[in-house]
């Protein structure tokens, strides 16, 4: 077989891919408009609030102020201190003396094989009373129907256990560069709206900032227990979640509660390299894949592209095709999550980037050294 033939063997594939990922975006953003349902109730099942909060004195008062501040009637704030060495436990104590509806609980020593967050919300659980549990991060702001929101779609989908993108607050180029990435799943491989029907571990998404849960479905599995030394623990519960036959729904919660995870560059690059090795489970074979996916199917017809042009190729209408399509794609899920207009355009850079990342995590786990974060060594 000649060389052009092999080039257009090549296009054809990239382009026949790029197809699939414009209908998963298209049906994923579809699926987020059509299927969250504006919050409605205001009062219902009691729900218990529970934030993990460790050195997080910048944040802590933003999150309670917008949870006390909630249409919904029946709830609780319970705020769990891992330990901080600022002053979180100080901010605390002062709304639970102040508002009845928050409490404070002081950490204590992590035991033998577990991780700060995971045991946190498993403490946090403990003192919970409601007949749904929300665990939300104490660096979200929730607007006033964010309780109601939860408690209206688990009810309308009859969730187990009901997560969402929640509004990413994005204030510099690096941390676009770095967060942008968080959503390609939902554009290459993840069928959100498969989520609640197919059984399949690996068919599954929640995002730590925001998990309501059925409490009977949560102490049924012993919380945490089970995801206790995860780094991705929200990944690892999902998956536990559907291996135990729980009715798992994925929404759209940006309307509602925002966050801005990270605050520079490198803590963005820090915060994926410590969880990206371990969503695909330590598998060097996994981050190869992704490496030659990416630069091979997704990098490489961009660079070409424009050799095309210059040289007067042959290929130029079906690169085009293959940048035109993934590009369409890529901008429509941006674009729905709220992304500035640029970070499409910058998707050959994100996605070397992300390359970079994963090998840095993989060498990095394979060196031992873990990753420092929020005083703690995680690996």
């Amino acid at each position: 077989m000649s060389t052009p033939d092999l080039a257009h063997w090549y296009y054809y594939l990239v382009i026949a891919a790029s197809v699939i990922f414009c209908i998963l975006s298209l049906t994923n953003t579809m699926y987020l408009v059509l299927f969250t349902k504006k919050p409605q109730l205001t009062s219902g099942p009691r729900v218990s609030v529970l934030v993990p909060a460790r050195d997080e004195e910048e944040n802590i008062g933003r999150c309670l102020d917008s949870l006390i501040n909630q249409t919904y009637r029946d709830y609780e704030i319970i705020v769990y201190d891992d330990m901080s060495g600022d002053k979180t436990w100080e901010i605390i104590s002062k709304y639970a003396a102040q508002n009845p509806k928050v409490k404070a609980e002081k950490g204590i020593e992590l035991p033998e094989g577990w991780y700060g967050k995971p045991h946190a919300m498993q403490e946090l659980a403990k003192h919970a009373s409601g007949e749904y549990f929300l665990f939300t991060d104490a660096d979200t702001v929730h607007g006033p129907q964010s309780i109601s929101w939860a408690v209206t779609n688990a009810l309308a989908h009859r969730a187990d256990v009901l997560s969402g993108y929640t509004r990413q607050v994005f204030k510099s180029f690096g941390e676009v560069a770095v967060l942008s990435n968080m959503f390609l799943n939902a554009v290459l491989f993840m069928p959100l709206w498969l989520i609640p029907v197919i059984k399949l571990p690996f068919i599954s998404h929640i995002i730590g900032q925001f998990i309501f849960f059925k409490a009977t479905v949560f102490k049924s599995m012993d919380g945490y227990a089970s995801v206790c030394h995860n780094i991705s623990e929200d990944v690892y519960m999902g998956r536990e979640l559907k291996k135990r036959g729980s009715r798992l729904v994925f929404l759209d919660v940006q309307n509602h509660v925002s966050c801005r995870m990270y605050k520079t560059f490198y803590e963005a690059v820090q915060g994926i390299a410590k969880n990206i090795y371990d969503f695909f489970e330590k598998h060097v074979i996994s981050i190869i894949a992704l490496t030659v996916f990416i630069l091979g199917g997704l990098v490489l017809p961009v660079v070409l592209l424009p050799l095309q042009i210059f040289t007067h190729g042959p290929h130029i209408h079906l690169a085009a095709t293959a940048v035109g399509l993934f590009l369409a794609a890529w901008s429509l899920l941006l674009y729905n999550r709220g992304m500035p207009w640029y970070a499409p355009l910058l998707y050959p850079f994100l996605f070397m980037l992300l390359i970079y990342i994963a090998w840095k995590s993989v060498i990095d786990d394979t060196l031992g050294k873990g990753y420092l974060w929020k005083g703690r060594i995680v690996k």
